[in-house]
């Protein structure tokens, strides 16, 4: 026997899950347009206070468009050095191995949140900012570089670099711990090479200062006896 009110109640009922799940879908579809427009409306702002904090330090604005170049001219302004950029990205690519991208997806993120430490720290910096400046910088970077950039006050002061033990010890390890020679070795050395160059000898002719192991006076041209 056929029950008209069994299948009216079951087609009320699909009709009522289907307009569930069609409005679940358009507000999944609205929140997803509206986050895009958030994030361009933030990639704007960023490239804006990029630009002018750009030309404050004598750099072309336009290198602030350029995703991954910007960063490496930002650590160029500001006196760090960009090879963090390409560990953290090397990184991330070992973190696809399998067993092994756990350990290093947890070294990738200690080393991405230095970076940006690093960074943002000297950017305040070199921007005549105090370090809590930074925190804004690292949490909300579109925004505090925006404040940056179309700041009347805050002008670039030069390279102020917050100290970067970990990269100075990257470059000691893996240059086999013999690092750059110092200023005072090099003192040392020139100084060594000095005393070296201006032993000399008399000459028993006309008594002038000559250099050891000439043969010849320059002066007299008398022979330089047990010089060779």
């Amino acid at each position: 026997m056929y029950n008209s009110g069994y299948y009216g109640d079951y087609g009320a009922y699909n009709s009522g899950v289907g307009a569930l799940f069609g409005g679940m879908f358009a507000a999944l579809i609205i929140f997803w347009i509206v986050m895009m427009i958030i994030c361009i409306g933030f990639a704007v702002i960023k490239i804006i206070g990029q630009w002018k904090m750009f030309t404050k330090a004598k750099e072309e604005g336009w290198k602030a468009i350029i995703p991954v170049y910007n960063q490496i001219t930002l650590c160029n302004i500001v006196g760090i050095t960009p090879w963090w950029i390409l560990i953290v990205f090397c990184l991330s690519l070992l973190s696809m191995i399998p067993f092994l991208g756990i350990i290093f997806s947890l070294v990738e993120m200690a080393a991405a949140v230095y970076f940006v430490i690093i960074l943002n720290v000297s950017v305040a910096r070199s921007y005549g900012k105090s370090d809590t400046f930074a925190v804004g910088l690292i949490l909300l970077s579109p925004v505090f570089y925006f404040i940056l950039g179309i700041s009347k006050t805050d002008e670039f002061v030069g390279a102020k670099p917050m100290d970067d033990p970990v990269w100075e010890w990257l470059k000691k390890t893996f240059n086999g711990g013999t690092g750059a020679s110092t200023p005072a070795a090099n003192t040392t050395i020139a100084s060594e090479a000095k005393v070296e160059e201006v032993k000399t000898v008399k000459c028993s002719e006309c008594g002038a200062d000559v250099p050891e192991k000439t043969k010849f006076c320059p002066e007299c041209g008398k022979e330089m006896k047990g010089k060779k």
